[in-house]
């Protein structure tokens, strides 16, 4: 038999022609099925690839947002340092102003404890002024009066607010002009 002849009968036959074509729709099929089965274990691969790198991702996130958040507790821990240190600081200016005012007000009272002696002191000057220039004017009508028999009126003279003659006083041709002083010395 020729193979023609033998094609002719095969392909007469049915279930032989059955047979043979599902054997070769097996093997298209495999083929198919493992074709698609390294396309399935590629994209597999590829997901698991897109997987772990998604979580290094979310790792390098999560690592990033906890050194975020220390970074973020280091600042608020020094903001607050920086708050109790302004505290204590305001403290101190406060403990430092009020001891300035405590002492200003000492010194206040101070000076008007010395103003008020000093006013004393000027009363008593003007006042031992006053009475050391009485004084010399009737020591000097006395001896005026002792050594050149003359009565004279001796006073005290102030020209325009300006000029202030101690002793002054006046009989016939003379002219009597005094100056009274504490103490002598001789002036620089």
């Amino acid at each position: 038999m020729s193979e023609e002849a033998i094609a002719r009968a095969l392909a007469s036959n049915e279930d032989f022609a059955r047979k043979v074509a599902d054997l070769i729709a097996d093997k298209i099929v495999i083929k198919k099925i493992d074709e698609l089965t390294k396309e399935v274990e590629k994209l597999s691969k590829t997901m698991q690839d897109l997987v772990d790198q998604q979580k290094l991702v979310w790792e390098k996130f999560d690592e990033n947002d906890k050194k975020f958040n220390q970074i973020m507790e280091k600042i608020d821990k020094a903001i607050e340092e920086m708050k109790e240190e302004n505290k204590k600081i305001d403290e101190k200016f406060e403990v430092t102003m009020e001891s300035i005012e405590r002492e200003n007000k000492k010194r206040d009272k101070t000076i008007n404890k010395l103003l008020k002696q000093n006013q004393q002191i000027l009363r008593t000057l003007e006042n031992l002024t006053g009475s050391l220039e009485q004084e010399a004017i009737e020591h000097m009508e006395y001896v005026i009066k002792s050594k050149l028999n003359v009565d004279v009126k001796l006073y005290r003279l102030e020209l325009l607010h300006k000029l202030e003659i101690d002793i002054y006083g006046e009989f016939g041709g003379y002219v009597i002009v005094g100056e009274v002083k504490a103490r002598a010395g001789i002036s620089t």
